[in-house]
């Protein structure tokens, strides 16, 4: 089971802070599944660097802190205050963040250069941070989740579709992409912003991103839409 599948089962349970406790068969279930999602969080901690994760690690990271318990706000606010730093000037995030620069308090300048939808990268950040906003009344926050939503917004094209990257780069990169969930992640962090903020525009993009997805479906006997299909595609 994938480490972050196990953590949302783990979630479902609840958490407790018996990190030194040993598992044993005759404990209840919640209580085992507890102690061990208290010590993932010990060792997620232990691989941080500056709160910055390795790829694989960020999303199980995520799962568990953005559901912690109030013990862990310090912990939330470095661990959402590093996903902001790295956050580029158009808006969204790149697989890597430079973290020589960053410091505790103040954010660094935000440097330009190309963003990514796939794997979760950019989609999974701007929801991390909404799921903070309830916890964390920090305007570098507040900043950094419109400027996010602004790019998911301004990356879309007219016919609801989504590119890999943003700036295009040229390619495949520029192909409205189905793989790895980038188009659907793009609509489920719109829903997801506009439940917590209630804010129309949004909800109209992920029903245009709707329409995409109607609009891309293939031709029978192949009547599903491709893992990246090319630019030309038109409404």
């Amino acid at each position: 089971m994938k480490l972050t599948a196990l953590i949302y089962l783990l979630l479902a349970v609840g958490t407790a802070h018996a990190t030194k406790s040993i598992i044993t068969k005759n404990r209840p279930f919640n209580q085992r599944a507890r102690i061990t999602l208290a010590k993932i969080i010990i060792y997620l901690q232990s691989i941080s660097t500056k709160a910055g994760y390795l790829g694989i690690y960020s999303l199980d990271f995520d799962s568990a802190m953005a559901k912690g318990s109030k013990k862990r706000h310090a912990l939330k606010k470095s661990g959402a205050s590093r996903r902001a730093w790295g956050q580029r000037s158009v808006g969204g995030w790149d697989h890597r963040v430079h973290i020589s620069a960053l410091t505790p308090d103040a954010p660094p300048q935000k440097i330009d250069g190309h963003c990514s939808l796939d794997d979760y990268i950019t989609q999974g950040a701007i929801g991390f941070l909404i799921d903070l906003d309830d916890t964390l009344n920090e305007d570098w926050l507040t900043a950094a989740i419109n400027l996010g939503l602004r790019y998911v917004l301004e990356n879309q094209d007219p016919n609801g579709g989504w590119p890999q990257w943003y700036p295009l780069r040229g390619g495949y990169h520029d192909h409205y992409t189905f793989n790895d969930n980038a188009i659907n992640a793009c609509i489920a962090v719109l829903l997801k912003a506009h439940r917590r903020y209630v804010r129309p525009n949004l909800l109209a993009a992920a029903h245009k991103g709707g329409d995409f997805i109607i609009l891309s479906q293939g031709q029978s006997p192949q009547a599903g839409p491709g893992a990246t299909i090319r630019p030309e595609l038109k409404a």
